[in-house]
C-alpha cells in the first residue's frame, strides 16, 4: 500500500504544483484567459476505457488518469462511477480524473472517500482538496481536518522529496505559515534545482500579505535557476501588489522571452504594457492569441483595437462576433468612433 500511496502523492502534487491559487493573483489580473489550445485527447475513448471490465485495472486506471487533464461530460461520467467502485485503486485513480473539476463538484464527489475505509485513498482525497483548502467554508473546513491531520502525521515519516514538498504546501495551504516556511527553507538545502520549492516557498509570504519577502525568495531563485520564466511571473504579480507596476511589466517581459509559448504570459505582458507601451502591449495580447486561438485571447484583441481606434478593429469584431454573444460584440462597437 505504502507504493501505491506514494505513487498517488506524486501524482497529485504534479497537478497541485501547476494549479495557481486565484488569490495569489492580483484583483486587475485575476480572470486568467484559456492557456494554450488543449491537445487533441480523445476523452470519449479514455472514458470508455476507464468503464470497460474487459480491460485490467492497472489499464482503467491509467484511463482514469488521463482524464485529469482536461473537463468533459463523459470524463466527469466515467470519474464519478469509479469514485465508488469497490476496487481502491481505481477509486485513487478516479480521485486524479477528477482535477480538473470546480471545487463544488470535486467536493461532492470527494468529500465521501475522506473515511474510505482504504488510508491511501483517504489520503489521496484530501490530497486532492487542500490546494483549495482558503476557498473551504467552516463546515467543510471541519470535515476534513481529522484527515488533514492524519496527512500531517504521514508524510514526515517519508523521506522522499515529494512527501516533504506535499507537507511543506499542507503547512502553507491550512495556514501554518512559520511552519511551512521552515519546511521549504530546508527543502532548498537538498532540492534547489526544483522551481515548485522556490515557487511555493514565495507564496508561503504571499499568503500572509508579505510581498517583499516573497520578492526575496523569487529573487534568489533567478539567481539559482536564471532560464526560469515562472520566477518572473510570479515576481511581477508581487511587484502589482505592491502597487509598482513598471518593474511589474519589466518582470512580465522578462517571462515572456524566457517561456514565449505562454500565452498567458503574452496576455498579461499585454495588461501591464498598456499604459507604457501601446503597441508593445497590442503585440503581446496578439502574440497570446496566436498563441492559443482562444476566444478569450481574441476578445482581449478586439477590446484594445477598439479602445484605441486600431484600423483592425471591424475585422476583429466580426471573427469575435463567431464566439461571443451579440451584446458582448455591441458593447465593444459602442466604444468606436463614429
Amino acid at each position: 500500500m505504502k507504493k501505491t500511496l506514494m505513487f498517488c502523492v506524486a501524482t497529485l502534487l504534479t497537478f497541485a504544483s501547476a494549479a495557481q491559487s486565484t488569490d495569489s493573483i492580483p484583483q486587475s489580473l485575476d480572470r486568467a484567459p484559456e492557456q494554450q489550445q488543449q491537445p487533441m485527447v480523445d476523452m470519449a475513448q479514455l472514458s470508455y476505457q476507464a468503464q470497460d471490465t474487459r480491460l485490467s485495472v492497472d489499464e482503467r486506471a491509467q484511463a482514469l488518469r488521463s482524464l485529469g487533464q482536461y473537463p468533459s461530460q463523459n470524463g466527469l461520467v466515467a470519474v464519478a462511477r469509479a469514485l465508488k467502485d469497490d476496487n481502491a485503486q481505481l477509486r485513487e485513480a478516479a480521485i486524479i480524473g477528477a482535477t480538473p473539476y470546480q471545487l463544488p463538484h470535486r467536493w461532492k464527489m470527494l468529500e465521501p472517500l475522506l473515511n474510505d475505509e482504504v488510508k491511501s485513498v483517504r489520503l489521496s482525497a484530501v490530497m486532492s482538496l487542500l490546494p483549495d483548502y482558503a476557498q473551504l467554508d467552516t463546515a467543510q473546513r471541519s470535515a476534513i481536518s481529522s484527515t488533514t491531520q492524519e496527512l500531517l502525521d504521514f508524510l514526515p515519516s517519508q523521506k522522499d522529496l515529494e512527501s516533504q514538498l506535499m507537507l511543506a504546501d499542507t503547512l502553507r495551504w491550512t495556514g501554518e505559515h512559520q511552519k511551512a516556511e521552515q519546511a521549504y527553507a530546508k527543502l532548498l538545502e537538498t532540492a534547489a534545482e526544483r522551481p515548485e520549492v522556490w515557487l511555493n516557498y514565495s507564496d508561503n509570504y504571499r499568503a500572509q500579505n508579505k510581498d517583499q519577502e516573497a520578492i526575496d525568495i523569487l529573487d534568489q531563485a533567478i539567481l539559482a535557476l536564471p532560464k526560469n520564466g515562472d520566477f518572473h511571473y510570479a515576481k511581477s504579480l508581487a511587484l502589482v501588489r505592491l502597487e509598482k507596476r513598471t518593474a511589474a511589466a519589466e518582470e512580465m517581459e522578462k517571462a515572456t522571452t524566457l517561456s514565449p509559448d505562454n500565452s498567458y504570459y503574452w496576455f498579461l505582458n499585454g495588461v501591464l504594457q498598456e499604459p507604457i507601451d501601446i503597441n508593445h502591449s497590442i503585440r503581446s495580447f496578439e502574440t497570446a492569441y496566436m498563441l492559443s486561438g482562444s476566444s478569450e485571447h481574441l476578445y482581449s484583441v478586439c477590446d484594445i483595437y477598439v479602445r484605441h481606434g486600431h484600423t483592425n478593429s471591424e475585422v476583429c469584431l466580426e471573427a469575435l462576433e463567431q464566439h461571443a454573444p451579440a451584446y458582448v460584440i455591441e458593447q465593444l462597437r459602442a466604444q468606436m468612433p463614429n
